[in-house]
């Protein structure tokens, strides 16, 4: 009886030790999460060029200036101390006056969001 509860005992070990290692196997494997990166790859801020339609203009003339550029969300900030500047994004209409100025300086800074900038002028002369 005793020789018969041995090998009882002993298969019986065997069974939770092998229930114990799939258990185990089961629970981290199932565990392992396969992570995948959505990796940005930025792109580098390039300001192409600022063209004008035309740049010397009738007095009160519209003209459109257009910023030509490549980056990640880019803001476009115009200024212009003697004209009047109509509009935003890439685009914008200039109104000259030659009560102000014959010669009018229009900048464009560009910024992305990685806060980059780039600027560049453009002159608009006005026949007066």
């Amino acid at each position: 009886m005793k020789r018969i509860s041995n090998k009882l005992l002993i298969k019986s070990n065997s069974f939770v030790f092998l229930l114990s290692m799939l258990a185990f196997q089961l629970l981290f494997s199932s565990c392992t999460k396969k992570e995948t990166a959505d990796i940005a790859v930025a792109t580098p801020l390039e300001f192409v060029s600022l063209s004008a339609n035309k740049t010397i203009a009738e007095n009160s003339e519209e003209i459109t200036i257009t910023a030509t550029a490549k980056g990640d969300n880019l803001q476009y900030i115009w200024e212009s101390p003697t004209a009047t500047l109509l509009g935003k994004g890439s685009q914008i209409i200039f109104i000259g006056s030659t009560c102000c100025a014959k010669e009018n300086d229009v900048k464009c800074t560009i910024k992305d969001s990685h806060n980059n900038t780039a600027s560049k002028t453009i002159l608009i002369v006005i026949k007066g």
